[in-house]
């Protein structure tokens, strides 16, 4: 996946207000099977949580700052 691609995912799960693992799952297993869904999909949406979590953790820092 390409930067642009984890990007993509993270403006649609901040979108979709997915937060936590089990809320990407639900999500992602309304559409496949969630024997279908790869590791390696997995280990992105962590990924990407973590991301969110850490952008969200900046912000309050920020805020307290100002």
């Amino acid at each position: 996946e390409s930067e642009t691609d984890i990007k993509d995912i993270i403006f649609l799960m901040k979108y979709l207000k997915i937060d936590t693992s089990e809320k990407a799952n639900q999500v992602i297993e309304t559409a496949f099977k969630a024997e279908h869904i790869l590791p390696k999909t997995r280990y992105v949406i962590e990924e990407c949580l973590g991301k969110i979590l850490q952008e969200k953790k900046n912000n309050a820092s920020q805020n307290q700052i100002e």
